[in-house]
């Protein structure tokens, strides 16, 4: 992921994948976060029992983390 904007509680970036992916994060996996995936809210999952992962279809795309 190229990280654009990063904040503690906000990270924009892009993705490109050849094929349908997981990226996952070093972000622990926590209800306060929220997921865009080209402005569309999608469901996040757990990654080895504690981090946040990100569903990603194939293609480029802009990813938008918030925490509150």
């Amino acid at each position: 992921m190229q990280i654009e904007k990063f904040a503690a509680s906000h990270i924009v970036g892009t993705v490109s994948s050849e094929g349908d992916a997981l990226l996952f994060t070093s972000i622990p996996h926590d209800r306060g976060w929220t997921v865009r995936v080209d402005g569309e809210e999608v469901e996040t999952v757990t990654v080895f029992d504690y981090l946040m992962g990100v569903p990603i279809s194939a293609g480029a795309h802009t990813v938008e983390l918030s925490y509150t």
